[in-house]
């Protein structure tokens, strides 16, 4: 029986099983890991060592709840739908700017509160943008013969939103979305000399608007040279190869990293990995390396089966989407990139990266659904 979207098999389990225990290996480890490293802020903020835990715990069983029914249902049901979904986000982006209900925190204005409720709307833009140029690109073969009047309204769409990611600001955003529509325009076959303008294009707004903000130059040359501020401006990145050497081959033990004590700052978000490895080692830190790959490549497996040109762009997105979020801040934390704010999927303390997380994973999962039939 088939209504409202669904699929036939109304049973309440993923399509793809070891797809669906890559996601929660990643979101135990990112349990475990948030716990250690928390424990004792929590103690000292709140006199509750379960705080921070807890407050992820909710947003994971929310998140895997939600995974599990948005995987029942249909492709074309995002497909069909992502233009208002872009719609109310695009609202939500706007809202940030209206007084009394953007949050500012660290320099940026990236939250928005409702009714008590805070979350970051760009998290979802991304899921929406990336869900809409898989729709409209799947929509003609020859689409790209006529990129004027297929491609003008997304790529403009896809303008105005990168625009109020800037102004929040929110560089790092900015930059994995575009490297996804990069990667949907190539995956649907667009001719390379397209291809070239836009990746010519993309270097020169990325380099325009590096050296639009003094602080963005000084962490571009603090990146090539972090030994030059180790106290101020470098401290981080330092105490993130303090906290990655101190780890050696297999770690200090679980809750014994003496960088989480108020030595590495942003411990809970962004540099959650660094600590992860001073606990475990190279060797346990190798493991999340490989589930994150595992989970990369059997997403690309997925979309490789799917019976749809939308499908197959709709599982490669939103596994390339989980991908790029999880490489960039790896490469920051080793030092690969220069430091930029981004949270790591299913690991890093967040409930919107959590649950922006999850719904990429039901995604992935509604494409396998849709490949069996």
């Amino acid at each position: 029986m088939e209504s409202a979207g669904y699929t036939e098999d109304m049973k309440f389990w993923p399509k793809d099983v070891a797809f669906f225990w890559m996601t929660f290996a990643l979101t135990l480890l990112g349990l475990l890991t948030l716990y250690s490293v928390s424990s004792v802020q929590g103690i000292d903020q709140f006199n509750d060592s379960l705080y921070f835990l807890r407050k992820q715990l909710f947003f994971a069983c929310v998140g895997f709840v939600s995974m599990l029914f948005l995987s029942r249902l249909k492709p074309e049901f995002f497909l069909k739908n992502s233009h208002y979904l872009i719609g109310v986000i695009f609202l939500f982006l706007l809202a940030i700017m209206i007084p009394g209900l953007g949050f500012s925190t660290k320099g940026g204005t990236r939250w928005l509160n409702l009714g008590g409720f805070r979350f970051q709307p760009s998290e979802f833009a991304k899921i929406g943008l990336m869900v809409f140029f898989a729709s409209r690109l799947s929509r003609d073969r020859n689409i790209f013969s006529k990129w004027k009047e297929e491609l003008a309204l997304p790529f403009g769409v896809l303008g105005a939103f990168l625009l109020l990611f800037m102004l929040q600001p929110d560089f790092g955003n900015t930059v994995i979305l575009s490297l996804v529509i990069l990667s949907l325009v190539f995956l649907a076959g667009a001719p390379w000399k397209y291809l070239w303008i836009m990746c010519g294009s993309s270097a020169v707004a990325f380099v325009g608007l590096m050296f639009a903000q003094p602080y963005r130059v000084q962490r571009f040359l603090l990146f090539l040279d972090p030994w030059k501020d180790p106290q101020n401006k470098s401290y981080q990145i330092i105490q993130s190869f303090i906290a990655f050497f101190r780890g050696g081959w297999f770690g200090v033990g679980l809750g014994n990293s003496r960088s989480k004590l108020y030595f590495l700052p942003e411990v809970k978000t962004d540099f959650i990995a660094s600590i992860f490895a001073e606990e475990v080692g190279v060797v346990g830190f190798s493991v999340i390396l490989l589930l994150y790959g595992l989970m990369i490549l059997r997403g690309l497996k997925i979309a490789q089966k799917a019976k749809e040109p939308s499908h197959y762009l709709l599982a490669a997105g939103a596994t390339l989407l989980l991908g790029f979020q999880a490489l960039l801040n790896l490469a920051v934390v080793l030092s690969l990139l220069p430091t930029k704010g981004l949270p790591l999927p299913f690991v890093s303390m967040g409930g919107s990266s959590l649950l922006a997380s999850m719904i990429l994973c039901a995604l992935v999962q509604s494409v396998a659904g849709a490949s069996e039939k």
